[in-house]
């Protein structure tokens, strides 16, 4: 189930790559989740970059 909701979200056709052994199903599967992880990790890194916006209450200092 995991490796066809990948191939979904990367390929958007879940027959279109069909491994031919169990160790290229792990592969397939241990790449896409390395991916999507290190995504995540650049997406969170992009926000902690980005300034916070000021205050427009006059009374916070």
């Amino acid at each position: 189930m995991l490796r066809e909701s990948m191939l979904l979200m990367f390929s958007f056709n879940a027959y279109r790559y069909q491994p031919s052994d169990d160790l290229a199903v792990v592969a397939f599967s241990l790449q896409a989740l390395v991916g999507l992880f290190m995504t995540l990790m650049v997406f969170a890194r992009f926000l902690a970059l980005l300034s916070s916006p000021k205050s427009m209450d006059e009374f916070d200092s």
